[in-house]
């Protein structure tokens, strides 16, 4: 009995396994936005372009499509807008109570457009400007020491006519806005003559010990594909993330609990009238028989 009720205190006093992550808020979207230009003028064969002057007709319009997590569930949403195939944003991801993952991506292509009537003369010019994004953003809450593995990647293509509008980055924050672990890519910065066209990527892998606290993980990619005088232009981007989190490693006992185990079987021993906790040891011992001499007797 008393060996079982020895065990049953140690497994009491081990430092229990870490909580599970509470999330607390989250914003999650996907978004594309279109606008197309459409020039009508006389045609020029001098000069085949129509200028924004008064005999030019101009018509604007506008295409968008957005999806918006609604709660803390998992989220998997397409931004798209019919009639611009070519153009979406998307992100797949799950909330856990121990794990985070997000995989966003975005990409756009704007053509240049249009044609001529020759016979009436009549020059018509279509431009476009696409703006993509896809964004996540979860705020979870850790109430004890916490394991963690963070793995991300990013990527972007640009070139140097479009790059100030292209980016893609992760970060993962804590208590009072402490950056734990951040990356990002940024077209305007990373994409610099003589290139034109870039593609670029860069990846974090990031294990530690996260303190009981309110955390931020996040991740985005936008981007903007414009037509480029009379030239389309093209672009894309996508991040992807994992948060892992387990029990930290501890000793088997912490020290801070030997005398509150001690204490605590002492006074069991007490009760049940045994005079001491761990038996001692018995020696080991033989017996020997010993030979008696004989004794000379007389013939």
């Amino acid at each position: 009995m008393l060996r079982q009720t020895r065990l049953a205190l140690l497994v009491a006093l081990l430092p229990a396994g870490a909580q599970a992550l509470t999330p607390i808020s989250q914003q999650r979207e996907v978004s594309i936005a279109i606008e197309r230009e459409t020039r009508v003028c006389p045609l020029n064969l001098q000069f085949p372009h129509c200028t924004t002057g008064p005999q030019t007709e101009i018509t604007i319009e506008n295409f968008s499509d957005s999806e918006a997590a609604p709660d803390l569930a998992d989220f998997t949403a397409t931004a798209s807008v019919p009639g611009f195939a070519e153009s979406s944003s998307d992100l797949v991801s799950t909330l856990g109570t121990s794990a985070l993952t997000a995989e966003g991506s975005r990409t756009a292509w704007a053509p240049f457009g249009g044609g001529v009537d020759l016979p009436n003369g009549i020059l018509t010019e279509i431009f476009e400007d696409h703006v993509t994004s896809s964004r996540y953003e979860v705020t979870f809450e850790l109430t004890e020491a916490t394991s963690y593995a963070l793995e991300g990647t990013l990527e972007i293509y640009t070139n140097v006519y479009s790059a100030a509008a292209d980016d893609a980055s992760l970060s993962l924050t804590g208590p009072g806005g402490q950056v734990i672990a951040s990356l990002d890519l940024l077209g305007e910065r990373d994409c610099v003559p003589p290139e034109i066209d870039c593609t670029l990527s860069a990846s974090l892998s990031e294990t530690g010990v996260l303190a009981a606290g309110t955390y931020t993980l996040a991740a985005a990619t936008h981007g903007r594909a414009k037509t480029l005088g009379h030239s389309p232009d093209s672009d894309s981007g996508s991040f992807a993330l994992s948060l892992e989190l387990s029990a930290p490693a501890v000793p088997l006992l912490p020290p801070a609990a030997l005398p509150l185990l001690g204490a605590a079987l002492l006074g069991i021993a007490a009760r049940q009238g045994v005079t001491t906790i761990f038996p001692k040891k018995r020696r080991s011992s033989s017996r020997r028989t010993a030979s008696m001499p004989r004794e000379s007797g007389s013939t």
